[in-house]
């Protein structure tokens, strides 16, 4: 699906958009949320300042995502939240992080075909006592193109951060 939210204000602006390295072969690039391969993906792109905590991004919630006719499925809404959770711990450490908690509160509606604005950024960061880190992170969904409307939904979560070779180690024993 084509995310139909411009963002040029935002180049603008001093935001750049945000490119990591996947750890993996592109083959194996799955991800539900920002894939640019999987058919059925979100293909969320996201937008940050270079040193800043925080990353943005605008995005359109299609028909084929939604839960009533015309509002977009809370699952999904927790998914656009995870997204953006991980690429602004991405943004802190430059590693890829796992989802260790999530937690979404839902304050109205969120209308499909609309333009909403994400941000999310990093509050805290502590060293794990194994390898890595555990990076708390704060977000908020809008509807519009900025955070000026009251938010329909806001999340928090907290990621772990592991070295590359341990998160591919772990990646292949799945099988």
């Amino acid at each position: 699906m084509e995310n139909k939210a411009r963002i040029d204000d935002l180049l603008q602006q001093g935001y750049s958009e945000m490119l990591r390295d996947f750890p993996l072969p592109a083959s194996e690039h799955v991800c539900i949320g920002c894939s640019p391969t999987n058919p059925i993906s979100l293909k969320m792109r996201f937008y940050c300042k270079p040193g800043d905590p925080e990353v943005v991004t605008r995005h359109v919630v299609g028909d084929l995502y939604c839960g009533f006719p015309a509002y977009a499925h809370g699952g999904i809404i927790a998914l656009m939240f995870d997204e953006i959770l991980a690429y602004a711990s991405y943004q802190v450490h430059q590693q890829f992080g796992m989802t260790k908690s999530l937690s979404v509160q839902f304050y109205k509606p969120v209308a499909a075909g609309k333009v909403h604005f994400l941000r999310a950024r990093v509050v805290d960061s502590k060293e794990r006592a194994s390898k890595g880190y555990d990076v708390s992170i704060e977000a908020s969904l809008h509807e519009g193109t900025d955070a000026s409307a009251r938010p329909s939904a806001a999340a928090t979560g907290v990621y772990v951060v592991l070295p590359v070779e341990q998160l591919r180690g772990n990646i292949s024993k799945r099988d």
